[in-house]
């Protein structure tokens, strides 16, 4: 298996994998849900031609450390990890890319920090809560059991998004992100998931129908 993140960053009592390529204008790349750095290591070389490129695995994710611990994980200690890290690493203002829910996150520290941020692209995230109208996401993945979440997680399947992309990327990069997936902690992905997924309840009593 290839291993990007060579790198580790003690946060808060957890070690963060991470690693970097290429020279330039740091940029930073955060991954999404039960994802991991990994995720982008097709377009490290390219992105290096011109920017010195980092990226993370968050806790419960890839290489960094699995807690075991729900309250150990949480979308706001994401951004927390992040915040400690990129001073502690990359040490000066830099481009922020998040996916999916690594956009939330990095929209979140860009609110918080926006000295550190120079620019900041969003990519696949949503700006409401990730949720189909009319179900109850949070219901359902609090009745999974452990095991039906971790098989979730590493699930192949079968719409045209996941379709292309197994049929466009190389057989190494399938097996690797196979590899961390099956290693994310299913304590984070199950507390993540509800910090994005809240009760049709409280979405009706927001004043925006959306948010």
């Amino acid at each position: 298996m290839t291993i990007w993140c060579t790198n580790t960053f003690p946060v808060d009592e957890v070690e963060l994998a991470w690693g970097e390529a290429g020279s330039g204008p740091p940029l930073v790349l955060v991954h999404g849900y039960t994802g991991s750095a990994h995720d982008f290591a097709l377009h490290f070389d390219s992105l290096g031609d011109r920017s010195h490129v980092f990226a993370l695995d968050h806790r419960g994710h890839g290489h960094s450390t699995n807690t075991g611990d729900p309250s150990s994980y949480s979308v706001t200690r994401l951004v927390d990890d992040l915040e400690a890290w990129a001073e502690g690493v990359v040490g000066e203002p830099f481009d922020l890319l998040g996916h999916s829910m690594g956009g939330r996150i990095a929209l979140m520290l860009t609110q918080r920090r926006p000295d550190l941020v120079k620019s900041l692209i969003l990519m696949d995230t949503t700006a409401w809560a990730m949720v189909a109208e009319g179900s109850d996401a949070a219901e359902q993945l609090r009745g999974l059991t452990d095991e039906q979440l971790a098989g979730y997680i590493v699930a192949n399947w079968d719409d045209p998004e996941s379709v292309r992309v197994r049929e466009t990327v190389p057989q190494s990069w399938i097996d690797d992100n196979h590899v961390n997936k099956v290693g994310v902690d299913v304590a984070a992905a199950r507390a993540y998931g509800l910090s994005f997924r809240p009760r049709r309840a409280a979405r009706r009593r927001s004043a925006c129908g959306r948010c």
